[in-house]
């Protein structure tokens, strides 16, 4: 799976579970709060962590930070 933000129009992958029903939970199979600056996006369920091709940057998220890409850059996170 290669996730590209330009074509997918998203600046953050994830699934937030703050203050959400509990059912929404279920069969959650992975969730990557890319909080981290640089390098592996590491998955807080399992270990399905995003491999980090040409240095995705970080930038200010709504919660915590967000990957920030440069599509010009062919950056991208790979599983």
């Amino acid at each position: 799976m290669v996730y590209n933000p330009v074509k997918h129009g998203f600046r953050r992958l994830g699934i937030w579970t703050a203050n959400v029903d509990s059912t929404l939970l279920v069969g959650i199979f992975a969730h990557w709060p890319l909080d981290e600056e640089s390098g592996t996006r590491y998955d807080t369920v399992d270990s399905n962590h995003l491999t980090d091709n040409n240095t995705v940057g970080f930038a200010s998220g709504k919660i915590g930070n967000a990957a920030s890409f440069v599509a010009s850059n062919g950056e991208s996170l790979t599983l």
